[in-house]
């Protein structure tokens, strides 16, 4: 938060897996907030399994929800209404499915986290969701150089066939 009110940005927080966290609490970034500069994007697809859905729900900070809600109506579509009305159900309904799917993805966790343990593999310990980061440089011998983030081929954004799209420009 100290970074973003040294340089007067926004914060854009991805709460989409508040409730799957595993020995630790989950914090929302909006609650150290003390200058109205996050904007918290929460998501029922993972929450309640509605990955079809597509519903969800921004926290603007103080005064700017009218704003926000301008933008919305300009860029999005209305939700279709029985998916608002499951988005209700899932709300204000039972939770126990909810608390079975993050004990789910936590069994799975572990059994992922033991299979790379098993095999000497590197990963960072994962305390929410279900998303493993694994250090990878054993496939290039232990080299990081020339490991970076996947890029698509280049057609897939209208490029010619053979040629790549690069990160670096």
């Amino acid at each position: 938060m100290a970074l973003a009110k040294r340089h007067d940005l926004w914060v854009i927080s991805d709460e989409v897996y508040e409730y799957f966290t595993y020995g630790t609490r989950h914090v929302s970034l909006a609650s150290l907030d003390e200058d109205d500069r996050v904007f918290s994007a929460f998501s029922l697809s993972k929450t309640y399994a509605m990955t079809g859905v597509r519903v969800g729900y921004l926290v603007t900070p103080k005064g700017l929800g009218p704003t926000m809600r301008t933008v919305q109506e300009s860029i999005i579509s209305c939700v279709a209404e029985p998916d608002q009305w499951a988005a209700l159900a899932a709300i204000v309904g039972d939770h126990s499915s909810v608390q079975d799917a993050r004990e789910h993805y936590r069994e799975n966790l572990e059994v992922a986290t033991g299979v790379l343990d098993a095999a000497g593999i590197r990963y960072l310990d994962p305390r929410g969701a279900f998303y493993l980061w694994i250090d990878v440089s054993h496939a290039a011998g232990g080299r990081r150089r020339g490991v970076g983030p996947g890029v698509p081929p280049a057609r897939a954004g209208g490029g010619r066939p053979g040629q790549r799209v690069r990160p670096d420009g």
